[in-house]
């Protein structure tokens, strides 16, 4: 008989193993009946659905960074988030590989044909592009991961992911959520905010499970004229309805890109903005944001901007990287060696 492996499962907060199941009562048979898969966390206070690790080891890495990211650092009113999108797909049919990840990951622009973000032909190692945004002369200290892989195909890349997220940085992923599963494998990732899209959701049931698992995950609308789901029937199209939808939910903050202008680094669409200028909640606008952008965003009462890949600024860093030598904080991790806008927009 195969001996069952054995898992030690702790909070998704803090790290901790003193976890107790949250039992919700009312029910003919509360006991079976009513469990919603969350625990409480006797050090932390909070609730959650735990992480599953394979090892103690596993278990204080976590925390270990758990605790990183709780440090003091200043906060900022107004989010400059760079996005990432990697072409992972092509890493599932390399055999073993002798260079780190981080130089045959590769970071991609992106074109919206439609249906699917393609990626383009030019490219960069990520490791160059992680030098980059998170170097001093750029500073990002978020940095919004799309594994195209994931998001187009359902086929997220989870052994190239695990290895290639910092720890020391708030690192929000886009797999492609399609059901609660995927939740939880997102932040298995070891990830600050799991990123839930229109473009992979089949319903807004989704998002209804997702806020009573989790405070850290970001719904994404994604726009082309109207909102695209996964199919046509999974949600409202009109982009209003499904914003206030997710505030009523009780989302606290959403991103929107333009899909269109995703990758053109042309602005964004002052259309979209004059639409959802207004709204009660963190709002973070995409689609052809550049750094030139984040001033007339902040003083329009936005959260903040996801920038669109390759940016002058950032393609010049690129190309003129700085002097010093990345130090071992700042190469991606290999310890795990497993695991158009609408032409018009209703009024709100």
């Amino acid at each position: 008989m195969e001996e069952k492996e054995q898992r030690i499962r702790a909070c998704s907060y803090c790290g901790s193993t003193r976890i107790e199941p949250k039992i919700l009562f009312g029910g003919p048979m509360a006991q079976l009946d009513h469990k919603d898969g969350k625990y409480w966390c006797l050090d932390c206070g909070k609730e959650s659905v735990p992480l599953d690790f394979h090892s103690s080891y596993e278990v204080q890495d976590f925390r270990e960074s758990a605790e990183s990211q709780t440090q003091d650092l200043p906060v900022e009113d107004f989010l400059r988030v760079p996005i990432v999108p990697l072409n992972t797909g092509p890493l599932f049919r390399m055999g073993p590989m002798e260079l780190p990840i981080g130089k045959v990951a590769r970071v991609v622009n992106v074109n919206w044909n439609e249906n699917r973000l393609e990626p383009l032909e030019f490219s960069v190692p990520f490791l160059d592009y992680w030098r980059a945004v998170s170097g001093k002369r750029y500073n990002a200290r978020e940095m919004f991961l799309m594994d195209l892989s994931g998001m187009n195909d359902g086929k997220p890349n989870f052994m190239a992911l695990k290895k290639l997220i910092k720890h020391r940085y708030e690192m929000w992923l886009d797999i492609g959520i399609r059901d609660v599963q995927d939740l939880f494998d997102s932040f298995a990732m070891d990830i600050s905010w799991a990123v839930a899209g229109t473009l992979s959701c089949p319903s807004t049931k989704l998002f209804e499970e997702i806020f009573d698992l989790s405070d850290r995950c970001v719904p994404c609308i994604y726009i082309d004229r109207e909102v695209r789901w996964d199919r046509s029937d999974a949600g409202p199209t009109d982009l209003g309805r499904l914003v206030r939808f997710l505030f009523d939910t009780g989302f606290e903050r959403l991103a929107i890109i333009d899909l269109p202008r995703l990758g053109k680094r042309e602005g964004y669409s002052e259309h979209l903005v004059d639409y959802l200028e207004g709204y009660e909640g963190e709002i973070l606008i995409g689609g052809g944001v550049r750094e030139t952008d984040f001033e007339t965003l902040q003083e329009r009462g936005f959260k903040g901007a996801l920038v669109d890949p390759f940016t002058p600024v950032i393609e010049s860093i690129i190309e003129e990287p700085e002097d010093a030598e990345p130090t071992e904080d700042s190469m991606p991790s290999s310890d795990y060696s497993e695991r158009r806008m609408p032409e018009a927009l209703p009024h709100h």
